[in-house]
């Protein structure tokens, strides 16, 4: 198997690197396609062209080209919410940061009220259950990380060139 995986780093594009250089490579291709069933699901179908062209990148040039530095871009993080819209969001910030410190069980409807000077009819007043905002958490999570990685893409000439908060 792992000759099959290395004939395509014999190619005449490929002949500066010596046999070393196109084994690792293809010891890296093999790791990946073993471990692809665990990371793959985490990205969504419209990512999948960009993580093909990446994973070719390391796989033949490694994580960044020879002589180029991490340099950072700065990310602009979107304004504040406002009225209705701030509330909903205090309270997944709230519910956000009591589950990351306590767990899901340990994260209840009191902590969450408590963290924002709050009555646990106040909890129920703008949310219907403490399950329904626990999975509006995980989907503002995510978008979040979605959408940072979606405005760094656009930033700079490559996927070396990231993003640091300011």
């Amino acid at each position: 198997m792992f000759r099959r995986v290395a004939r395509p780093f014999e190619s005449p594009e490929l002949e500066a690197l010596d046999k070393d250089s196109r084994s690792i490579r293809a010891l890296v291709l093999l790791e990946q396609l073993y471990w692809a069933s665990a990371w793959l699901g985490d990205y969504d179908l419209d990512d999948y062209p960009r993580l093909i062209a990446r994973v070719t990148d390391i796989v033949s040039d490694g994580l960044a080209p020879p002589g180029v530095r991490f340099e950072p871009a700065q990310l602009a993080l979107k304004a504040p919410a406002q009225g209705a819209e701030q509330a909903k969001e205090n309270f997944l910030l709230a519910a956000t940061r009591e589950i990351n410190k306590h767990g899901y069980r340990g994260a209840s409807v009191d902590r969450i009220s408590a963290s924002l000077n709050l009555t646990k009819g106040a909890f129920y007043h703008h949310n219907e259950a403490k399950d329904d905002l626990v999975a509006a958490c995980f989907r503002r999570s995510f978008g979040i990380i979605r959408q940072a990685q979606r405005e760094v893409r656009g930033q700079g000439p490559n996927e070396w060139t990231g993003w640091s908060p300011r």
